[in-house]
């Protein structure tokens, strides 16, 4: 009489096949959560760049005593804009202001922050004509 042959996996080789398709699985999980992770901090920088174009676009000059203001958003980004005049050898009006404007927020429990630098012409003096 022959021995019957079976058919079909040993349990060690469905241990193997498992254990191989737990490591894809642990693999492709860590994948897509950094994706989504990534999607939302481009997401917040996105705002905060925005954001801050928006405050700065609002006024095209620098009042003469500097310009210092700050705030924060109902969703929980702080901003902070200051100016300081910017030195020159043979000032010729208008003075120039390199203005500042700085955004944080909590990117989960980590802050994050952008900064915006540009050039803005000064107002003149109260009273004074230019």
């Amino acid at each position: 009489m022959t021995p019957l042959r079976q058919h079909g996996f040993s349990l060690l080789e469905v241990l193997v096949a498992f254990s191989i398709m737990a490591m894809g699985l642990g693999v492709l999980y860590k994948a897509t959560g950094s994706s989504v992770n990534l999607t939302r901090t481009i997401e917040q920088r996105t705002y905060a760049v925005m954001m801050a174009q928006s405050l700065l676009d609002h006024q095209q000059s620098v009042p003469f005593a500097g310009w210092e203001d700050h705030g924060r958003t109902e969703d929980g980004y702080e901003w902070r804009l200051t100016s300081e005049p910017l030195p020159e050898e043979n000032p010729v009006p208008p003075a120039l202001h390199q203005v500042t404007l700085e955004v944080l927020w909590m990117d989960g429990e980590k802050p994050s922050s952008i900064r915006l630098l540009t050039v803005l012409p000064e107002l003149p003096p109260p009273g004074e004509s230019s």
